[in-house]
């Protein structure tokens, strides 16, 4: 975080200086990545995502809401958002009944 806090995030997520840094950064990194609150909260997810290349969508396992990701998702297409992908988090993947066990050193 850098500069002076606002109240106002659509305001600077909305102007050029913002667009410009992302152009801007295209030239310098191979990857740019902008992390943003849930949509569900607040809109800063959609207007980032609507000057971006891409978006990924983080749900969590056994957390996140079907009807709040099908709402992330109308959300993201009506900003004209490109979806690349979404990434199931917090999966677990093998019941405690299995156990664990190691090698040693």
């Amino acid at each position: 975080p850098a500069g002076e806090d606002t109240s106002h995030s659509a305001e600077v997520l909305e102007s050029d200086r913002f667009r410009r840094l992302l152009v801007d950064s295209e030239g310098d990194y191979d990857l740019v990545v902008v992390d943003t609150p849930p949509l569900s909260l607040v809109t800063d997810a959609a207007t980032v995502a609507s000057v971006s290349d891409g978006v990924v969508i983080v749900v969590r396992s056994g957390m996140t809401d079907r009807n709040a990701l099908d709402f992330t998702l109308n959300r993201l297409e009506r900003a004209g958002a490109r979806i690349t992908g979404i990434v199931l988090n917090d999966v677990d993947l093998l019941p405690a009944y299995y156990g664990t066990y190691s090698h040693g050193a």
